[in-house]
């Protein structure tokens, strides 16, 4: 199997673990951004084996969302060097920083996780750690918009993408940066904090189409001139 199949099937591996992440933790009732020591602490308490599980999915999801953003990459930087550019590149960048910021935010999901039976004995520092976890969690729209206006302003100009996907990337991007902006009202538990949820869905949508055209291997973009797929 190709690299591009390979890294095709690794993003739509990616939307599915993800979907399910979100829906388990969904249906948890997780806390408000705002939330006290006592409702985090409950929350913990309870969902202890969910928390566990979802921490031994996560590294997999990192795997595949590196496979397949170096698939995106590598079929469309040929091009680019043709033209000296570079949007492949912050487009990846954008896919290692998303990671690596991610497992940041997991890494308080676990340590919350562990210390669950102190978490009300420490009130301020539990309400620390959570709001931290959101803050990062937010800001990490950032890197989500930074993949999606890469590799879309790349696949496009490169001619693997028609314009409808690098616009439903672009619009993604838009919505996550202005919540990632936002950060201050959104840990605050305002309504702000639904601003990057449009966002994050169309970054899902985005990446399963992508995953659908490197299964398909469309056009080769080695050559100088690029065509726009229907």
């Amino acid at each position: 199997m190709s690299y591009s199949r390979t890294a095709g099937l690794a993003g739509v591996l990616f939307v599915v673990l993800v979907v399910g992440f979100n829906i388990a933790l969904g249906s948890s009732s997780p806390p408000n951004n705002d939330a006290e020591a006592i409702e985090i602490a409950a929350y913990y308490t309870a969902n202890g084996g969910l928390m566990t599980v979802l921490s031994v999915i996560a590294p997999f999801v990192w795997v595949a969302l590196l496979v397949f953003g170096s698939g995106v990459f590598a079929k469309v930087r040929a091009y680019e060097t043709t033209k000296g550019e570079a949007w492949a590149y912050v487009g990846l960048l954008g896919v290692l920083m998303q990671n690596a910021i991610f497992a940041t935010v997991v890494a308080t999901e676990v340590t919350l996780n562990a210390g669950a039976d102190s978490l009300a004995a420490n009130a301020a520092l539990t309400e620390t750690i959570w709001r931290f976890q959101r803050a990062i969690f937010t800001l990490n729209g950032t890197s989500l918009a930074l993949a999606l206006t890469g590799f879309s302003v790349a696949a496009l100009g490169a001619g693997f993408i028609p314009k409808w996907h690098a616009y439903l990337g672009l619009a993604g991007a838009a919505l996550l940066f202005v919540s990632a902006a936002t950060v201050m009202p959104v840990v605050e538990g305002t309504g702000a904090v639904f601003i990057g949820l449009p966002g994050f869905v169309l970054w899902l949508v985005w990446i399963l189409a992508m995953g659908v055209r490197l299964i398909r291997e469309p056009i080769s973009t080695g050559g100088a001139t690029a065509e726009t797929p229907a």
